[in-house]
C-alpha cells in the first residue's frame, strides 16, 4: 500500500517534470541544473547523510525479520487487521499486517545492532532507538541497556529524533498514528545493545533507528 502511495507520487511528478522540459528552452534548463550550492562547513550533515535500520512484524520487508532480533521465546506473531489469509489467498494480496505479543508477564528481550553508518545521523554520533506498538505503554517496564525507559514522563516533541543535535535524550518522546503510537526510547551508541519489554500482552509492530 506505501509502496503505491510512493510509486504514484512519483510518477505524477516526473510527469510534471516532463512537462516543465517541454515547455522550456534546453540552454535554460542547462543554466537550472547546473547552479552550484553551498555545502555547510559547521557541523551539521546533509538530508542525505541520514541513515536508517528498521525491523517489521509487517510484511512485505526487506530487511532482516523482527523476531531474529529476540533472543526469549515468550511472544507470539499476530495479525492484527485484514486482508487474513483467506482474503490472500482469494485476492493475491501480499501484506501481513502482524505484530509481536508478548505472551507471558515476563520480560521480552531483543538484541540488535547499531552499525557504524548509523554514527552520522546526529552530531555525537549516538541514534535514537524508536519503537511502534499497538498498544498504551502504560505500565509497560522498558529498559535500553540497562537504562530504565520512563514512559510515564513523554513529551510530544518526536520530530527532535530528526535534529543533528541531540537534545534531551533521556525523556522519550512519542507520536500517535492511525494504528500504532511510536516512542522515541533513548540514544545509545553504534554496537551491540538490548531493549526488555516487560508487559503481558503488549503488542508492538516495528523497531528502528534515527
Amino acid at each position: 500500500m506505501i509502496g503505491q502511495q510512493i510509486s504514484y507520487w512519483i510518477l505524477t511528478h516526473f510527469k510534471e517534470a516532463l512537462q516543465l522540459i517541454q515547455d522550456k528552452e534546453m540552454e535554460e534548463l542547462e543554466g537550472i541544473v547546473h547552479q552550484e550550492f553551498t555545502v555547510p562547513t559547521s557541523d551539521c550533515a546533509l538530508a542525505g547523510d541520514r541513515q536508517s535500520e528498521c525491523w517489521m512484524a509487517l510484511e512485505p520487508r526487506l530487511n532482516t525479520p523482527i523476531e531474529e532480533l529476540i533472543i526469549t521465546d515468550n511472544y507470539d506473531r499476530v495479525e492484527w487487521f485484514a486482508p487474513n489469509e483467506q482474503k490472500r489467498n482469494e485476492k493475491g494480496y501480499a501484506d501481513v499486517h502482524a505484530a509481536i505479543e508478548i505472551t507471558t508477564d515476563k520480560p521480552l528481550l531483543l538484541e540488535f545492532e547499531v552499525p557504524e553508518k548509523m554514527s552520522n545521523n546526529h552530531q555525537n554520533g549516538e541514534v535514537w532507538v524508536v519503537l511502534c506498538a499497538r498498544e498504551e505503554y502504560e505500565n509497560a517496564i522498558i529498559f535500553l541497556d540497562d537504562t530504565e525507559i520512563h514512559v510515564d514522563i513523554v513529551d510530544e516533541n518526536f520530530d527532535k529524533i530528526r535534529d543533528f543535535e541531540i537534545s534531551d535524550p533521556h525523556r522519550p518522546s512519542q507520536k500517535e498514528h492511525k494504528t500504532t503510537t511510536c516512542m522515541a526510547l533513548g540514544t545509545t551508541t553504534v554496537g551491540t545493545h538490548t531493549l526488555s519489554i516487560q508487559k503481558e500482552g503488549f503488542t508492538f509492530t516495528h523497531l528502528f533507528f534515527a
